[in-house]
């Protein structure tokens, strides 16, 4: 069996429909599954697992919203100075008393 047959036999079992598009375009199309490509060839079973976000699948605004958590994250760790204190990643304000 061929990874193309493979891949059309597992969308077969899971639900997930092979539509043809213009341009020699396929999408497939599922409970929790929304892929285009041109090749299925290039599909992983993985791809086929239904991806899922409190119980039922991830729309494109949750996708965005999660981008834009993560990089407000990333930006968060850029900001910060290597040497600044736990207390004061944490909010504390310095006493600016100093011990040593």
């Amino acid at each position: 069996m061929t990874k193309r047959e493979h891949i059309r036999a597992l969308c077969e079992a899971r639900g997930i429909g092979i539509h043809r598009r213009e341009g020699g375009a396929m999408r497939l199309y599922g409970p929790g599954v929304d892929i285009l490509t041109t090749d299925l060839a290039s599909v992983s079973p993985a791809d086929l697992a239904p991806t899922s976000h409190a119980g039922g699948p991830r729309t494109l605004r949750q996708r965005e919203a999660d981008d834009v958590e993560q990089a407000g994250k990333a930006a968060s760790l850029l900001t910060r100075h290597p040497n600044q204190s736990r207390a004061a990643r944490n909010g504390a304000q310095s006493t600016g008393v100093v011990f040593g």
